[in-house]
């Protein structure tokens, strides 16, 4: 591609000599990576007929790409185009091949940025993007001792070539693994312009949104702490004009989670007998009992201390409505029981970090309410994530 001629926004023939004229529009990133995306007079990325786009049946006749009417040829010659012949053409594709087919130690950021410098020099030497790589286990020029493995989010090879990718897919997930998710997101949105596989790069681009959702609200909340940590004085005591959160409206919100979000998703994700089965398992304690004159340790499960509040509410004078085994479990006793079921330590972390808060407002009078916003948006946020793992694994 040649320098400037195509860097100034106007329209000029595309320059493998299809006859199409484009715009380049540039693309820059965080760390200073730029590409150029043609597009046609509709504003769509231009597929050039004259290049290979994965078909099997393409027919790849030209030896030299240039215009073949006279007309465009002019034209294509005032833009300065250095033409290219089909030798410079198959050597260039078979080096991006080649080089992506044994590509060791991608899970290092500074491999994967040259991996990134070298995918976009190829990019701006063609300005093409409707072409796959696929990321191997070794090239297929040069045999190699042993498989080299993938990072796992790179790693997506099946029989039907799911392990390959569009350059801007594997430039997104490069991004994406370098925690730059703007870049990653515009490098999705891009193909999914382009039409190549849709619903892959929709669900890329929902994900990276969602989260930097959570990473904003996670920044919001850090803002937020310094913020009451900058009013506390030297004495350790809030300062007066300083508002501090009634306490019952946490509670009421941890409570609200508890009878609804985590009891229906045990009772989805928990069968019943199995449920039974875990409660009888669940040692809490020992007691010491003397049998035959021996001391002998019986364990106390959770089973058996849920049949002893039953004994207890039947005593009542008030009835529990549709009372069922769950409902007697604490909170911290559900979840030690659903955390059997969980597999993302995430989660489990703020299952734990709920139930930690919970137990300090029940006993409030023993703590100060320094620092209490702070744990109070922790805990929101812990809920949050706790709604959405449910939501989504609540039928896996």
């Amino acid at each position: 591609m040649s320098q400037d001629p195509w860097k100034n926004g106007n329209f000029v023939q595309h320059e493998f000599g299809c006859g199409v004229r484009v715009r380049f529009e540039k693309v820059e990133f965080s760390d200073g990576l730029k590409i150029w995306i043609p597009r046609e007079a509709d504003n769509s990325v231009h597929d050039c007929p004259k290049l290979p786009n994965g078909h099997e049946d393409e027919d790849w006749n030209e030896e030299v790409f240039t215009p073949e009417d006279p007309d465009l040829y002019d034209e294509w010659f005032a833009a300065e185009w250095a033409p290219w012949d089909k030798h410079q053409l198959i050597q260039h594709l078979e080096e991006l091949d080649r080089n992506f087919a044994y590509c060791p130690n991608l899970e290092f950021k500074n491999t994967r940025q040259r991996e990134k410098e070298f995918l976009v020099e190829n990019l701006e030497a063609t300005s093409h993007f409707y072409f796959h790589l696929t990321l191997g286990e070794g090239a297929w020029y040069e045999p190699v001792q042993a498989p080299i493995p993938l990072p796992p989010c790179l790693d997506l090879w099946d029989e039907d070539g799911v392990g390959t990718f569009s350059p801007l897919e594997l430039l997104g997930l490069f991004y994406e693994m370098d925690g730059a998710l703007l870049d990653a997101r515009r490098c999705f949105e891009i193909n999914l312009e382009m039409g190549w596989d849709a619903k892959w790069c929709q669900s890329k681009i929902d994900q990276i949104n969602k989260n930097i959702a959570d990473i904003e609200e996670e920044k919001l909340r850090v803002k937020n702490a310094v913020q009451s940590i900058r009013r506390i004085t030297a004495t350790g005591k809030v300062k007066p004009d300083v508002e501090i959160e009634d306490e019952s409206i946490i509670w009421k919100e941890i409570k609200k989670w508890e009878n609804k979000d985590l009891k229906e998703y045990m009772l989805a994700k928990i069968p019943k007998e199995e449920f039974i089965s875990k409660l009888k398992n669940a040692v809490r304690g020992y007691r010491t009992k003397i049998v035959e004159g021996e001391k002998k340790h019986i364990p106390i499960t959770l089973y058996d201390i849920i049949k002893k509040r039953q004994a207890k509410e039947e005593k009542r004078l008030q009835t529990r409505k549709n009372q069922i085994d769950l409902d007697l479990l604490s909170l911290g006793e559900k979840v030690t029981i659903l955390k059997l079921y969980v597999k993302n330590e995430q989660i489990k972390n703020c299952l734990d970090n709920i139930t930690d808060h919970r137990n300090v407002l029940d006993h409030s009078g023993e703590y100060y309410p320094e620092g209490i916003e702070l744990v109070n948006q922790d805990t929101r946020l812990s809920i949050k994530k706790c709604k959405d793992y449910f939501e989504k694994s609540k039928n896996v």
